[in-house]
C-alpha cells in the first residue's frame, strides 16, 4: 500500500473503528496523519495471522525432530507453569514465552532458557512465515490533544522480518491518560527499527505507558531510536536478543525474563534501565548514562538470575542519591516458588574505561547497591569477577577527585571467592 500522493489526513475514530491491515510494504510516503480519539481505545494499523496448535514435545525439539520440515514457520513456547507466580505488591504474575523459528527445516535459534526442568509445562503453537520482508516506512503520527482515549499506533504479531523505518510519533503533554502502547511487537523474529521518534507517551510519572512495547521477540534491532516518556519508553517482556545503536531514550527494559542485550552509541536520561530474570550478556558499548541508573533489578519479580554484565568506554553522570552502578533490588525477600529462581544471583562486572561525573561532596561510590538490608542466611550465587580497569572519577567541571569505590553498600554473603581488579584513576 502506498500513501505517497497524499501530504496530510485528519481523522477522528468513529464508533465502529476497526484496525486497518498493514500490508507487506506499506509506505506511508512522508503522510502526516492526525489523530482525535472521542469514542475507545484501539490500534490504528495492524498485522496479525492466525496461529495454530503444534503436535511436538520439547525432547523433540531439542533433538531437531520437528514436523513439516518443508514449511517455515514460527514455534511459539508459553509456559504454562508461572515463572513467577504472583508479582509483588501486584495481582499478576509472569508467564514466559519464547520464539523458534524453523526455516529450511531446521531451527535457526535458541530459548532464553531451558523448558526441560521439572517445573517447565511448555505448551506449543504455530504460525506459518513468509519468505519477504515486511516493510513499514515514511509516517508522522500526530495524536491530538483533545482525544480522551488512547490511540496505538502499529501492532506487529506473529511476524518474521519486520522492518519499521522513519516513522515519528506525537503525543500531547499533560493530560490524564495512560497505559499506551505506541507500537506493539508480539511472538515476533527478525525486527529491524531504524529513524523512530516517539515525542511522549500516554502516561504518567506514578503510572505506566509505552512507546515501545514487546512481548516475546528474537533478534530484534533499533538504531537512531529516540524516544522519552514519563514512565519510561519502553516496556518489554521475553525479549531474546536485543541491539541498540545510536540510541537516544529514557529507559530500556525486559521486565521478566530475557537474553543477550547489547547497547552501542547510545545516550540514556534522566530515569534507569531495568532488568529481572535476565541470561547471558548485557554489554553497554560506547554508551552515556546522564542522571541516570544504568541498571536496576525490578525487584517485584523476584527473580535473580546469573548474567554477566560489560561496561566499555563509557560515561555515567549518576543521579543525586543513586551511588551505585547497579541496584540490585531485594535479593534478601522469601525464594521464589520457582525452582529455576530460588537461587539469588548478581552478575559478574566488566568495567573498561569509564569515566564516572559525581556531584559535589561525594566521596564514596559503590558498584553494587541493595535496597534493604542483607541477610547471613543468604549468599548471593553467580557472581565470582569484578574487573574495573580505568575508572576515572571527576567532579562537574572534569577535575579528577579522590573518591572510594566499594563493591557493595551492604555486608554480603557470597557463594563463591569473587576475584577483583580495580584499577581508578
Amino acid at each position: 500500500m502506498d500513501y505517497s500522493s497524499i501530504d496530510t489526513i485528519n481523522i477522528e475514530i468513529p464508533r465502529d473503528a476497526e484496525p486497518l491491515p498493514l500490508t507487506d510494504n506499506t509506505n506511508f510516503g512522508g503522510l502526516v496523519l492526525n489523530v482525535k480519539n472521542l469514542q475507545k481505545k484501539m490500534v490504528l494499523f495492524q498485522m496479525t495471522q492466525q496461529t495454530e496448535p503444534l503436535d511436538v514435545t520439547w525432547n523433540q525439539i531439542v533433538k531437531g525432530n520437528i514436523p513439516d520440515r518443508h514449511r517455515d514457520y514460527l514455534i511459539i513456547i508459553e509456559d504454562q507453569e508461572p515463572w513467577v507466580k504472583n508479582r509483588i505488591g501486584y495481582n499478576y504474575g509472569h508467564t514466559r514465552k519464547d520464539l523458534l523459528l524453523v526455516k529450511d527445516g531446521q531451527i535457526k535459534n535458541k530459548v532464553v532458557s531451558s523448558y526441560g526442568t521439572a517445573s517447565s509445562k511448555p505448551k506449543f503453537s504455530r504460525c506459518e512465515i513468509t519468505k519477504n520482508v515486511k516493510k513499514i516506512k515514511n509516517l508522522t503520527i500526530n495524536r491530538d490533544a483533545a482525544s480522551i482515549y488512547i490511540t496505538n499506533v502499529f501492532s506487529i504479531e506473529n511476524q518474521n522480518d519486520i522492518e519499521i523505518q522513519n516513522v515519528t510519533i506525537n503525543t500531547p503533554s499533560g493530560g490524564n491518560l495512560f497505559g499506551d502502547a505506541a507500537i506493539s511487537i508480539t511472538n515476533c523474529t527478525n525486527i529491524r527499527v531504524k529513524d523512530v521518534t516517539i515525542n511522549r507517551t500516554y502516561s504518567q510519572n506514578s503510572k505506566f505507558g509505552y512507546g515501545i512495547s514487546m512481548n516475546n521477540v528474537w533478534n530484534v534491532s533499533f538504531d537512531h531510536l529516540t524516544g522519552n516518556g514519563n514512565w519510561g519508553v519502553f516496556g518489554n517482556n521475553n525479549v531474546n536478543m536485543a541491539t541498540l545503536v545510536n540510541c537516544d531514550i529514557n529507559r530500556f527494559d525486559i521486565h521478566c525474563y530475557g537474553r543477550n542485550v547489547c547497547f552501542k552509541n547510545c545516550t540514556f536520561r534522566n530515569l534507569y534501565n531495568q532488568f529481572s530474570s535476565v541470561y547471558g550478556k548485557v554489554m553497554f558499548d560506547h554508551c552515556q548514562f546522564m542522571d541516570f541508573l544504568p541498571v536496576l533489578f525490578e525487584s517485584s519479580y523476584n527473580a535473580y538470575t546469573g548474567f554477566d554484565l560489560f561496561f566499555k568506554d563509557c560515561t555515567w553522570q549518576f543521579k543525586q542519591g543513586q551511588r551505585y552502578l547497579i541496584q540490585v533490588g531485594n535479593p534478601f525477600g522469601k525464594d521464589n516458588e520457582r525452582e529455576e529462581l530460588k537461587e539469588k544471583n548478581w552478575p559478574n562486572l566488566f568495567v573498561s574505561n569509564m569515566k564516572v561525573i559525581v556531584p559535589e561532596n561525594v566521596d564514596e561510590l559503590y558498584l553494587y547497591g541493595c535496597r534493604t538490608k542483607s541477610r547471613k542466611d543468604v549468599k548471593i550465587g553467580h557472581i565470582n569477577n569484578v574487573k574495573v580497569n580505568n575508572m576515572r572519577v571527576v567532579n562537574n567541571e572534569g577535575h579528577l577527585i579522590n573518591t572510594k569505590i566499594f563493591l557493595s553498600d551492604k555486608v554480603i554473603g557470597f557463594k563463591k571467592r569473587i576475584t577483583t581488579n580495580v584499577c581508578i584513576k
